[in-house]
């Protein structure tokens, strides 16, 4: 065995005697040899090392910054930061109140205060932070804290501080904090802040807006503060890291008055006295939550509590109790509950309130846990309508809905693709709630004839966009897109079967809305999906294709259906109200169903024309039917021969056809003479007779009258437009 000796500045150090020593000295026999000029030399060397990677690091971030600060564009799409918060700790202290004790009406101010938790990913000397319309107080304090969990008070025991240069960009919005020493990756700091901000009147003019009115009782003044973040508008709430993907946990405290209510995303978790016999709000940590997630509502208003039949605690804030509060009480529950079974996926937080405010300053808005509504019939029931009922349940069912999937929310909405998805996703899964919940209604059937049909109306021009135009923006294409991609969603849900839909829908929400929130994951694990369980799919067509010609075509189709011998021939054409032409640029699947023959689905791909052998003779001559329900986004013209088979199956009075979807036929059929490829003298013809048989139903009379007002509009000063006078007259004499 090697002997060991070692020297200590020259003192021998007995066996079995501790210490620390600079020279260490192996002899030969050990076969290790470190001598003091190596270990000089090997102290060099590591210092050298760490040094130049400290001047990298901070020579690379500040690249970055300067990248992007100099380009002049404040909103860069890179996340360019090398610091991203872990954390925020967030103390607002509002000041409303005028000596007097009375809410001041004009614009106020609040101070912040602010704990920023990071661990840098990078060893860096640079943090950044956007601060947007707010003021920036003091110097920031930057310190070490051991891990993300070290309290706030033991940080700012400890007395070292670092040595800081700050330097604030109102143009970039950017509060750029130097350190004089290297922050290494992988370590805890805590930089505090203190700042200013406006309390304006306009939402648009920084995080907190103020209203105050009169409106209920003349001499009581009412009002709130609330928070309504645009995309990368937190900056304007408190400094923060502002990007589309940047999240972080959220502590926030709101210094209030007595008699005052704050409301967060988050439950309430302390109240304690303040300084001047003010108090404090303490609310529990949000999860990880982009900064333009947060919201907050500070007012006078009182809380209702709802009877939740889930651990989801429920409460409505209003000026004065709700008259219709039952209707609400039984929405909202059943709503939690459906879904929850319905996605298997539990309510997102723990709580919800929902705030009904009486005024226009606002409109809706939403954040985790927080819902705000401007709408004054949730208030008061008295004379209410059945469409206004109708709306209510649908606004709030909607709102409810959309807290699933608030993650898929892009900050920047710049994928057209996403923004109609989510859009989409949430008025499918209403639908299907609604009908659920309250099946006597008839939702969905409701949902083909009144938002429907006018879609299909505005999407039928020249000027049209496709789902997929990015970049394009307008309340016409908003509402649009979001019912045409229902539509394309309901199509494929009755396609695949509702069993695989519902289990795609279930997947993305539980799992891939959080990994990847984007729209691609959703048609990826269709597919999977289809192609696992389903058999109603081509072997040569995917999801991915069958939805590309859905989203990148503007207009929609028109099938038409003819009857040739025993087969039944189906076109497809571009319904356009300009030029309606033959072709074959989507891929349809069409529903038959027949009063004898077997239901069927025939996928028209590439093709403007395809022949189904025997249908006609399968259905022994009884009623034949395309897109019942409206299960596609396309319109069905049929021949003469199949539209006599249909009126004579309305006038047995078997109920084989819903009336919704006889309101669907009409519909079609006014549309096919408007492009020419009905005559107006057949549509009469058949309106006659359909007329004399008509029953009071919804979806009877409701396309009948739209579709004269349609004709009216659409034919005045035309040579059509006698058509019309010929049919009226009658008809008016004869009732």
């Amino acid at each position: 065995m090697a002997t060991v000796r070692a020297r200590h500045r020259g003192y021998n150090i007995p066996d079995g005697d501790m210490t620390t020593f600079h020279e260490i000295e192996f002899d030969r026999e050990g076969g290790v040899f470190l001598n003091r000029t190596r270990l000089i030399l090997l102290v060099i060397i590591v210092f050298l090392l760490t040094a130049f990677s400290a001047f990298v690091s901070r020579y690379t971030t500040q690249l970055q910054i300067r990248q992007v600060t100099e380009s002049g564009v404040k909103n860069a799409q890179k996340s360019f930061f090398a610091v991203e918060p872990n954390g925020y700790k967030v103390e607002f202290e509002p000041k409303l109140y005028n000596d007097d004790g009375v809410v001041v009406e004009n614009d106020a101010i609040y101070n912040g205060r602010m704990e920023v938790i990071f661990q840098p990913k990078i060893d860096t000397a640079v943090i950044t932070l956007h601060f947007g319309l707010l003021n920036i107080v003091g110097i920031p304090i930057l310190k070490r804290r051991l891990s993300i969990e070290t309290s706030t008070e033991k940080v700012l025991r400890n007395v070292f501080e670092y040595k800081l240069d700050t330097e604030v960009n109102a143009v970039n919005e950017t509060l750029t904090v130097t350190t004089r020493e290297i922050l290494r990756s992988g370590h805890f700091y805590s930089l505090f802040v203190n700042f200013t901000g406006n309390i304006s009147h306009l939402p648009e003019n920084g995080g907190f807006f103020k209203t105050t009115f009169y409106e209920h009782y003349p001499n009581e003044q009412s009002w709130f503060v609330a928070t309504k973040l645009a995309p990368q508008g937190a900056r304007h709430l408190l400094p923060c890291v502002d990007g589309r993907t940047q999240e972080a946990v959220f502590e926030v405290s709101v210094v209030r008055q007595n008699g005052t209510s704050v409301i967060f995303n988050t439950k309430l978790r302390t109240t304690e006295p303040y300084n001047g016999g003010l108090l404090i709000d303490r609310f529990e940590k949000t999860g990880l939550v982009r900064p333009d997630s947060l919201g907050l509502f500070i007012s006078n208003f009182k809380p209702q509590s709802i009877t939740s039949k889930n651990f989801v605690e429920l409460a409505v804030w209003t000026l004065q109790p709700m008259e219709n509060y039952s209707l609400i009480n039984k929405v909202l529950s059943s709503t939690l509950v459906f879904m929850e079974t319905y996605l298997e996926t539990k309510f997102p937080t723990n709580k919800l309130d929902i705030v009904i405010v009486p005024k226009h300053e606002i409109g809706s808005a939403e954040s985790p846990g927080l819902i705000i509504i401007e709408d004054k019939i949730l208030e008061k029931v008295n004379g209410m309508s059945i469409e206004q009922i109708l709306h209510i349940v649908e606004t709030l069912i909607e709102h409810i809905i959309r807290q699933w999937l608030m993650p898929m929310r892009v900050v920047d909405r710049s994928s057209t693709q996403e923004q109609w998805l989510f859009d989409a996703i949430t008025n499918f899964l209403r639908i299907v709630n609604s009908d659920n919940i309250l099946p006597s209604w008839n939702l969905e059937a409701r949902f083909l004839l009144d938002i429907t049909q006018p879609v299909m109306f505005y999407d039928s021009y020249a000027n049209s966009k496709s789902l997929s135009e990015f970049g394009y923006r307008s309340d016409k294409f908003s509402y649009i897109s979001s019912h045409k991609g229902t539509s394309i969603l309901r199509m494929l849900n009755y396609t695949f079967t509702e069993e695989i839909f519902v289990q795609t829908l279930k997947e993305y929400i539980h799992t891939e809305i959080y990994k990847y929130n984007d729209a691609a994951s959703f048609w990826k694990l269709l597919d999977d999906n289809v192609r696992l369980k389903s058999n109603n799919i081509p072997k040569n067509l995917d999801v991915f294709q069958i939805v590309n010609s859905w989203i990148r075509n503007k207009n929609y189709p028109l099938v038409t259906l003819e009857v040739q011998g025993d087969d039944i021939i189906l076109k497809q054409f571009r319904f356009n109200y300009n030029k309606t032409v033959p072709t074959d640029e989507w891929i349809i699947p069409i529903t038959l169903s027949s009063g004898s023959a077997y239901s069927m689905t025939i996928w028209m791909e590439n093709s403007k024309e395809v022949r189904v052998p025997g249908y006609n003779l399968a259905s022994k001559g009884s009623w034949i039917l395309a897109n019942k329900h409206q299960i596609g986004y396309y319109r069905v013209v049929y021949c003469d021969k199949l539209l006599e088979r249909i009126l004579f199956e309305i006038r047995t009075g078997n109920n084989s056809i819903d009336p919704f979807t006889i309101g669907q036929v009409v519909a079609d059929i006014f549309e096919g003479a408007l492009v020419g490829l009905i005559e107006f003298s057949e549509v009469f013809k058949f309106l006659t007779k359909f007329i004399e048989i008509a029953s009071p139903y919804y979806g009877h009379w409701h396309p009948i009258f739209n579709g004269f007002k349609k004709l009216e509009m659409v034919l005045k000063n035309t040579e059509h437009y006698d058509w019309i006078l010929v049919f009226n007259i009658p008809f008016i004499r004869n009732n």
